[in-house]
């Protein structure tokens, strides 16, 4: 669980520890979400919040080698929650456990 909490830190905007909020820089080539913020432009939370999650199960499956159970688990979530919302997404075809 640390070794996911630490993968995805930088994506969430934490800290390493998981626990402090971290400057937001755009570390994946995105917008600078803070600058947007303080030139009173909009953002697309809904379309942010999307490819964030979108960003954390992909990070989780290939953690947890294509397991969905274990990425579940990783995520804290049901495994068939976490299929819904890669169906909702439009992440692919479902890896299989095994």
């Amino acid at each position: 669980a640390r070794d996911v909490q630490r993968a995805l830190a930088p994506t969430l905007g934490l800290s390493p520890a998981g626990t402090e909020p971290a400057e937001m820089p755009a570390t994946d080539g995105g917008p600078d979400i803070r600058q947007m913020l303080r030139s009173n432009e909009s953002v697309d939370m809904r379309g942010l919040l999307q490819r964030m999650e979108a960003r954390l199960i992909e990070t989780a499956l290939d953690l947890a080698e294509g397991r969905v159970t274990r990425a579940a688990a990783m995520l804290r979530v049901k495994r068939t929650t976490l299929i819904g919302r890669m169906q909702k997404l439009g992440l692919g075809a479902l890896p299989l456990d095994g």
